[in-house]
């Protein structure tokens, strides 16, 4: 009976011991991090961004902050702070500076973790869409003469809504008394994915012939009313030179053949002369001249 006891005590203390080994922490556990990526959306060329990530020390040793390493110049990030001990939550503060070229971007940071027996290495990534709030197509608009119309050029540009932004009035301002906007007609957006409203907007030059001689220039100020204030951009709108009018003077031919050219033909020193108008030296004086 002893027996059965004892082994019965020393089976259930392996269990104990099993139980209680397997809810001790790990000395070699890395720290854990909350999430890895964040993803901006779409944002406006140049714009300034920031994101923190966090991350815990979930072993019992202290985690150090060694080496941090972005992918471009315009990413810079810090550790807050560099010592992390157990149980404490560390953050990375990234700044970044998108570029000012339209597409996607993905930069990533890299930061290497030191501890008392192991090391690591955390990557995180932010993304985003680089898009002009208000986008302009095409760029610059260039009016040409209408068809069927007198001292008039016409031209038009799209503008689109890239934003999650609701848009209010839009209006355009010229700088100048020759252009003027004609309208403003909203259309379905084409080819941009990422448009949520478009816009067409018609442009008129109203130049004489005299003035569209030399090319015209204008810069329109396009501004779109938010629920956060508004957006705006201004375009070059430009009028290419015309050709000036040029009139032929119309030169009356006098005739210098006498009634009796036949005659003249045969007192003439050239055969043909007398067909291109001269006059033969018997009749002239002994002097030909045209």
């Amino acid at each position: 009976m002893h027996r059965y006891v004892v082994g019965s005590l020393i089976g259930t203390g392996s269990v104990l011991v099993i139980a209680i080994l397997a809810y001790l922490p790990r000395t070699n556990r890395e720290p854990r991090t909350f999430s890895k990526s964040h993803n901006f959306g779409v944002v406006a060329p140049g714009t300034a961004l920031q994101h923190t990530f966090k991350y815990v020390n979930t072993s019992t040793t202290t985690f150090d902050v060694v080496e941090i390493r972005t992918t471009c110049g315009c990413t810079r990030a810090s550790a807050v702070p560099l010592e992390i001990p157990p149980g404490d939550v560390a953050q990375i503060v990234v700044d970044y500076k998108n570029p000012t070229v339209e597409g996607s971007n993905l930069q990533r940071v890299s930061v290497r973790l030191k501890g008392s027996r192991t090391t690591s290495t955390e990557v995180f990534e932010l993304g985003c869409l680089v898009r002009e709030e208000m986008r302009i197509f095409p760029k610059a608009a260039v009016l040409v003469k209408g068809e069927n119309e007198t001292n008039v050029w016409r031209g038009s540009i799209s503008v689109s809504n890239s934003t999650k932004k609701e848009w209010g009035d839009i209006s355009v301002a010229t700088e100048h008394d020759w252009l003027r906007c004609e309208s403003i007609v909203p259309v379905k957006p084409e080819g941009d994915s990422h448009a949520r409203e478009c816009w067409r907007v018609h442009l008129v030059g109203d130049l004489s012939d005299a003035e569209a001689t030399q090319p015209m220039n204008d810069v329109i100020t396009i501004r779109a009313s938010t629920t956060d204030g508004a957006i705006e951009q201004r375009v070059a709108v430009t009028i290419p030179a015309q050709p000036a009018s040029t009139s032929v003077a119309v030169i009356p031919v006098i005739n210098l053949l006498p009634p009796d050219a036949a005659i003249m033909r045969e007192n003439c020193i050239s055969p043909n002369c007398c067909e291109r108008g001269c006059l033969s030296r018997e009749s002239s004086g002994g002097d030909m001249f045209v």
